[in-house]
């Protein structure tokens, strides 16, 4: 079985052009797996939770998989192309299978055979606004525009000033100052939403409705990992009720804001370009009267500004721990930043000049995945490249554990954004890298959240230099609504020499 799996990961790889060293799936504990990333080149490697027990069942597991479901993930996962575990609801049995073969993950996310559908309710972008498939939901891919490239250039400028708001102001302040970053960039990223995708909303509901957002997403504790890993189902059903009053104060906000624009006059609405409101309203083609749709517009403003905010700021957040941890990357990355701000040309058309900034970004989205897990229900029986997939089961695709996979990444743990550069990016394998999704349900707020990253990056590297106070390292993250940092990220900030980086 062990040979056969390794010639199956072998065969794989060469196929991707990406031939790895078979020792990376054969290490048999934690330990020697941290060390084999520890051994090459220096590399940095952040922290990451232990790995679970594949059958552990006992109360402290529980605990554990409460305060972070990604001590669920066990080597298996790490190294084995599927993993099938089956546990008991109630009176039946379900079975479980997380994927971690690519065209596998391909065949499912694409979904062209009607054979999966997904489970409603989650805060992920593409689980909740999708949830009842694209056809049932073609005013949205209607109101795409507003995050096309079309779109995504005339937020530029505005997006760009507030970032470099931000540095003007920290660049202002004392020298050698720690401070936490995760509040400040988290208030940038929420201006640049409020001055485009809520840019008709008047300045003190749409702070108010990001505030109720910050509020929700703060309070939401442990999410999809419980519900299908074992857990029992009073832990989800607990955060759930802890949460409901934050998620309530939210939904009555944004619902307002669409009753409100509803109630205006067709002219009135259609003499702006509109925003992600408007956009919807117009895609949904609602009258006066009509609130038919106030919900399901509802649902989905709150899932895209949910996406565009905590993606942006919280990626931000960790490029730049890793950035103070990796002070020659970050001295790469400075050049490229100072380079285009040196250049009176405006930045929207020369942005593509700091690859290095954008990989930096790709490789914190691989470390550190927004959506760290997705799941889906088997509607009739299918069988994947000889894996047979049973009606009533639930299939698992972990991008937490896709990115760190053994058999498809080199050194997986380390932070190491040349992968993302030039001909290095054509071998990583279709369907491995899956920060926002795939197929029909990959999330529609990517390009937003790079651009809002990138500029924020770049502004602030173009004037500051972060390192991590002494003594101090990275947290380990913890699964939340997406990826947060255990403990909070403190980073000590000094003005950039003018002279050099």
């Amino acid at each position: 079985m062990e040979q056969q799996f390794k010639h199956t990961f072998f065969a794989h790889s060469v196929r991707y052009r990406m031939p790895l060293p078979m020792s990376q799936a054969d290490q048999s504990d934690h330990s020697s797996q941290r060390d084999m990333s520890d051994t090459a080149m220096h590399w940095l490697t952040p922290p990451v939770p232990e790995m679970g027990q594949a059958e552990s069942a006992s109360l402290r597991a529980m605990i554990e998989a409460a305060r972070n479901p990604l001590a669920i993930w066990t080597l298996a996962h790490f190294t084995q192309d599927h993993v099938i575990k089956t546990k008991k609801s109630g009176t039946s049995s379900v079975t479980e299978v997380a994927l971690a073969h690519p065209d596998r993950i391909r065949h499912v996310l694409e979904n062209r055979s009607g054979h999966y559908g997904t489970f409603p309710g989650s805060m992920h972008c593409h689980d909740l606004i999708l949830s009842e498939g694209m056809a049932a939901n073609q005013p949205l891919v209607q109101s795409m525009s507003q995050f096309s490239a079309q779109a995504l250039n005339s937020y530029f400028a505005v997006m760009e000033t507030e970032a470099t708001l931000l540095a003007d102001k920290l660049s202002a302040g004392p020298p050698d100052n720690t401070l936490s970053l995760e509040p400040l960039i988290g208030d940038v990223v929420s201006r640049m939403i409020r001055r485009t995708l809520l840019a008709q909303v008047p300045e003190a509901k749409s702070q108010t409705v990001m505030q109720a957002l910050d509020g929700s997403i703060e309070a939401t504790g442990t999410l999809d990992a419980l519900k299908y890993l074992g857990a029992p189902e009073w832990l989800p059903q607990l955060s759930a009720m802890r949460n409901q009053g934050t998620q309530t104060r939210l939904r009555e906000a944004v619902r307002g804001l669409v009753v409100a624009r509803r109630r205006m006059e067709g002219g009135a609405l259609a003499s702006k370009t509109p925003d992600l409101i408007g956009a919807l309203l117009l895609a949904f083609r609602t009258t006066d009267s009509d609130g038919t749709h106030d919900e399901q517009i509802t649902s989905m403003v709150i899932a895209i500004l949910s996406t565009c905010y905590a993606t942006s700021h919280r990626t931000a957040v960790w490029a730049l721990a890793l950035l103070a941890c990796a002070p020659e990357i970050q001295h790469n990355c400075a050049v490229e930043a100072r380079a285009l701000f040196a250049d009176p040309a405006p930045l929207s058309g020369r942005i593509e000049a700091a690859p290095l900034v954008k990989a930096v970004i790709s490789e914190t989205l691989r470390l550190y995945p927004p959506v760290p897990v997705m799941r889906r229900k088997v509607l009739r029986d299918d069988t994947i490249l000889d894996l047979s997939i049973p009606k009533g089961s639930t299939v698992i695709i972990s991008p937490w554990v896709l990115h760190r996979h053994r058999a498809l990444w080199q050194q997986p743990d380390c932070f190491i954004p040349d992968r993302f550069l030039d001909d290095h990016r054509c071998r990583i394998a279709p369907y491995s890298f899956l920060p926002f999704g795939g197929g029909e349900q990959t999330c529609i707020g990517f390009g937003y959240m790079m651009q809002a990253t990138r500029l924020v990056l770049l502004a602030l590297l173009n004037q500051l230099d972060f390192r991590l106070p002494a003594g101090q390292t990275l947290p380990v993250p913890v699964q939340r609504v997406g990826l947060v940092p255990r403990s909070p990220i403190s980073l000590v900030v000094r003005r950039r020499l003018a002279e050099g980086c």
